[in-house]
C-alpha cells in the first residue's frame, strides 16, 4: 500500500464531507431566510397594529388580543392544510412528479375554500359567546366580538390562500410567499393608521379601523397568491382546469392536514384558555400577557424559518429515496436555530423591557411584560429544539407524532399549571410564562427522543394524480 494514499484519503473524505456540508447550510439558509423574513413580516403587522391599540387604550389592545387570538385558532386549526399540502408536494417535487404536485395542490385549494366559508359562518355567528365565556368587562367583549366578525369576512379566501402559500414554499420558492405576505403587511398597516387614528379626513375608529384594515390587506393578497400559482415563473404552475379536474379522494390529504390542524387547534387552544386565566387578574394583566407574546415573536422567526426549511428539504430527499440527507438537514437546522434563538434568549434575559416599551409605556404594564419576556428567554433553546424537530417530521408526513407531542405538553402540563398559578394560587402574572417554559422543555426532550429513534424517515406519503391516487413517494422499502 502507498503510504501517502493512506494519509491523504481522510484529508480528502474530510474536505468532501465539509464541501458537502457547506452546501448544505447555504442551500437551508436560502429556504430559511424569506421563511424568517415572512414571519418577521407577520409579527410586524401584529406589532404595528399592538402599538396602535395601544395608543388608543388598555381596553382596545385586550379587546384585539383575545378577540384576535380566538379567531386565529380557528384559522390555523384549518390551515392544517398548508402542512398536509406541503407533505405532498415536496415528496412529488423530490419524485420528479410535477402532475401529481398539481393535482395534490388543486385538490387543496378548492377544501380550503369550504372550510373557510364555514369558519367564517361559524364565527359570525359565534363571537360573542366565545368572548363571554371570559371575565372582561362587556365593553371589552363587545369590541372584541366587533374585531372578530369584521376580520372573518375575509375567511373563505385566505384559506386558500394559507394552502396556496404552502404549495408555492413546498417546491423550495420561500421567496415569493415573503413577497405577497409584504404587500399585505404593508396594507394593512397603511390602511390602519388612516382608519384607526382618523387620518386623511377619515373618522377614528379605533377597533373597528384595525379589523377592516386586516381584512381588506387578506383579501388582496389570497387574490395575489391565488393568481400567482397560475403565473409563477418556477415551480409548479397550475392551469385553470386542474381547479376542476378528477382526483381521487381526498383522504391522503385530510389524513395528513388533520392532525396538523388539531395541534394548531389544542396548541392555540391551550394558549387561548391560559390567557382566559390572566383575564381574572384583569385588563392590565391581559394586556401584558399580549404584549409579551408580540415582544416574544421576535425570537422564535428563525425557529420558524429553519422548520420550514427542514420540511421542505426532508419531504424532497425522502422524496428521492435520500435517508441519511434528510436526517443530516435536520440536524444542521438545528444546530443553527438553537444559536440564533438562544441570542434572542439571553437578550429578553438581559434587556426585556427595551422591547416591551416599543408597545407601551404604562409603567405598570411594562414591570408585568418585562418579568413574562425574561421567563421566556430560559425557553428559547427548548422551543427551537420543538419546532425544528416537529417541523421535520411534518414534512416527512409524520403529522400525528408532533400533535401527541403537544397534547402532552399544552394540555397536561400548562393548562393545569396556568389554572393552578393563576386562578388557585393568584400568582403574579409571570407564572404563566413558567408554566409555558416547562411545557416546553418537556416537550423538547420528548422530540428529540422520537427524532433520535429515526421511525419517521420510514413514513409513507401518498401522491394524488388527475382520476387517481398511487403509492409513490417515500419511505420506500
Amino acid at each position: 500500500m502507498n503510504p501517502s494514499l493512506s494519509k491523504t484519503q481522510p484529508i480528502e473524505e474530510v474536505g468532501l464531507r465539509r464541501a458537502k456540508l457547506s452546501r448544505l447550510r447555504r442551500e437551508i439558509f436560502f429556504l430559511a431566510w424569506p421563511a424568517i423574513m415572512e414571519l418577521v413580516l407577520h409579527t410586524l403587522v401584529w406589532n404595528v397594529d399592538t402599538a396602535f391599540m395601544g395608543r388608543v387604550g388598555a381596553e382596545a389592545v385586550a379587546a384585539v388580543g383575545i378577540g384576535g387570538m380566538v379567531y386565529w385558532t380557528v384559522i390555523w386549526a384549518f390551515g392544517g392544510l398548508g402542512t398536509g399540502v406541503t407533505a405532498m408536494v415536496a415528496r412529488a417535487v423530490g419524485a420528479g412528479r410535477q402532475d401529481a404536485a398539481r393535482a395534490s395542490a388543486s385538490q387543496a385549494i378548492r377544501l380550503a375554500f369550504a372550510c373557510g366559508l364555514a369558519v367564517g359562518l361559524a364565527v359570525l355567528a359565534g363571537a360573542p359567546w366565545i368572548l363571554a365565556r371570559t371575565s372582561l368587562p362587556e365593553s371589552t367583549r363587545a369590541l372584541g366580538a366587533l374585531y372578530m366578525r369584521t376580520v372573518a369576512l375575509g375567511a373563505p379566501i385566505y384559506l386558500p390562500a394559507i394552502v396556496a402559500l404552502s404549495v408555492i414554499r413546498s417546491t423550495g420558492d420561500t421567496r415569493s410567499p415573503m413577497v405577497i405576505t409584504g404587500l399585505i403587511n404593508l396594507t394593512n398597516i397603511v390602511l390602519a393608521w388612516f382608519l384607526v387614528f382618523g387620518h386623511g379626513g377619515f373618522r377614528p375608529m379605533g377597533v373597528a379601523g384595525s379589523a377592516v384594515a386586516a381584512v381588506t390587506a387578506q383579501v388582496f393578497g389570497s387574490v395575489v397568491a391565488l393568481v400567482w400559482l397560475f403565473v409563477a415563473p418556477r415551480g409548479i404552475r397550475l392551469r385553470p382546469a386542474d381547479l376542476f379536474a378528477r382526483v381521487g379522494s381526498a383522504k391522503e390529504l385530510v389524513r395528513l392536514s388533520i392532525p396538523s390542524g388539531f395541534e394548531s387547534l389544542m396548541m392555540d387552544g391551550a394558549r387561548t384558555v391560559a390567557t382566559f386565566f390572566l383575564t381574572t387578574l384583569g385588563s392590565a394583566a391581559a394586556a401584558a400577557s399580549y404584549i409579551s407574546a408580540n415582544a416574544e415573536a421576535v425570537s422564535y422567526m428563525p425557529g420558524y424559518g429553519f422548520a420550514v426549511a427542514a420540511a421542505i428539504l426532508a419531504g424532497q430527499k425522502l422524496g428521492a429515496g435520500d435517508e441519511e440527507g434528510a436526517r443530516e438537514v435536520v440536524k444542521q437546522c438545528l444546530l443553527i436555530g438553537m444559536v440564533v434563538m438562544g441570542g434572542f434568549g439571553l437578550l429578553f434575559i438581559a434587556v426585556p423591557s427595551v422591547f416591551i416599551r416599543v408597545f407601551t409605556a404604562e409603567a405598570g404594564v411594562v414591570l408585568m411584560a418585562s418579568q413574562c419576556l425574561r421567563v421566556t428567554g430560559f425557553a428559547q433553546p427548548f422551543m427551537a429544539t420543538t419546532d425544528i424537530l416537529c417541523g421535520s417530521l411534518r414534512g416527512a408526513g409524520d403529522t400525528k407524532t408532533p400533535l401527541l407531542i403537544t397534547l402532552g405538553g399544552a394540555w397536561a402540563l400548562r393548562v393545569p399549571l396556568t389554572f393552578i398559578f393563576i386562578v388557585l394560587l393568584r400568582l403574579p402574572v409571570y407564572y404563566a410564562w413558567v408554566a409555558m417554559l416547562i411545557e416546553w422543555s418537556v416537550r423538547a426532550m420528548i422530540s428529540i427522543r422520537v427524532f433520535r429513534t429515526g421511525r419517521w424517515l420510514k413514513t409513507r406519503v401518498r401522491l394524488e394524480t388527475a382520476g387517481a391516487v398511487t403509492a409513490e413517494a417515500a419511505g420506500r422499502a
